[in-house]
């Protein structure tokens, strides 16, 4: 994985699974989770990544993404 990519496997408030990297820049004080299910990215209806603005203290750490 490239350094772009690297970050954490986190779990949200809603028990879903992502995960962050830590390229990306904070929006409004909050970080963008990408969902997965099964180790796989979840798609939107475009077949983008789908992902969630998350508050940092509802995430649980999981693993590392490196």
């Amino acid at each position: 994985m490239s350094k772009e990519c690297a970050g954490y496997i986190v779990k949200t408030k809603g028990g879903l699974i992502g995960r962050t990297r830590h390229s990306d820049k904070r929006v409004n004080g909050k970080v963008i989770v990408y969902l997965e299910q099964d180790g796989k990215p979840v798609l939107d209806e475009n077949n983008q990544p789908k992902k969630l603005l998350c508050d940092v203290a509802g995430l649980e750490l999981v693993g590392f993404n490196n």
